[in-house]
């Protein structure tokens, strides 16, 4: 569980505060290894910006772990209940998908708390830490959505909700005759498994249902959303969204024989 949020928060980041903790200065040089692990645009108070984000994840996680604290107290007791949470909600966040079970979550498939903080941890530990300071800081300010977010975050949220829904309607189409999966459950569970299963490629690895038992289509789907992965400066892996999004979107561009993308009013240079 350590090395999981180790991981999540990145050796340079890691490193920072351990220095900090330690009261030493940190240097330019370190300063910009930083700013560019966690993919912001100025070098001018990165630190302070690394303290938000720890904060940001201590109470995202501890509230993960809170609202999962029920369904694993119902199974394990409360001494391991507590245990069983926290490794879920860091695991969940940082993206890493190790289930304490041997069948990973497939039997909490039909259990929505379970399914829907696992999956919000997932979305959240892949948008990216600037994304959520972005929206924080609108909310904050109370400013307009379509003026006040940067043009990175439009795009990670957009392709974000993009994968999501479309990933959930072809896992749901292919898998729903499906007896060795969902084929025999309602139709509630049946969504709610194609929801986990499209979040969790991008790149959690958790399951809800039998990955082995699932038909060929879907499983050459869900690695084109392992593929592409989470967002700039996320704990996920994989190409990223943006960079997905860049791609199809200057395909297109090109394509209609307008040249460089224009998106959000915003053109992505060539």
């Amino acid at each position: 569980m350590l090395l999981i949020q180790m991981g999540g928060f990145g050796i340079i980041t890691l490193g920072t505060i351990v220095a900090l903790i330690s009261g030493r200065r940190i240097s330019f040089r370190e300063r910009l290894n930083l700013q560019a692990q966690i993919n912001t645009l100025h070098v001018g108070g990165v630190v302070n910006l690394l303290r938000r984000l720890v904060f940001l994840v201590v109470v995202v996680e501890g509230l993960g772990a809170l609202l999962l604290f029920m369904p694993f107290y119902a199974k394990e007791g409360a001494t391991r209940g507590i245990f069983f949470a926290i490794f879920h909600s860091i695991s969940a966040f940082n993206n890493a998908g190790f289930g304490l079970y041997s069948d990973n979550l497939v039997q909490f498939v039909a259990n929505p708390l379970v399914n829907f903080v696992i999956m919000s941890l997932i979305i959240l530990g892949g948008l990216g830490f600037l994304v959520e300071l972005d929206i924080i800081a609108m909310y904050r300010e109370r400013r307009s959505i379509r003026r006040s977010l940067f043009l990175h975050t439009k795009i990670v949220l957009l392709s974000t909700a993009i994968l999501i829904v479309v990933g959930a309607a072809v896992i749901l189409l292919f898998e729903w005759n499906n007896p060795k999966t969902i084929g025999d459950e309602s139709i509630p569970v049946k969504i709610l498994a194609s929801l986990f299963q499209s979040v969790t490629p991008r790149t959690a690895g958790f399951n809800t249902i039998d990955y082995s038992q699932m038909y060929d289509g879907t499983l050459a789907f869900t690695m084109l959303l392992m593929f592409i992965g989470g967002s700039p400066g996320s704990t996920a892996g994989g190409i990223k969204t943006v960079t997905f999004f860049v791609l199809i979107g200057s395909a297109w561009s090109v394509a209609r024989g307008h040249g460089e993308l224009v998106a959000f009013g915003r053109k992505i240079d060539y």
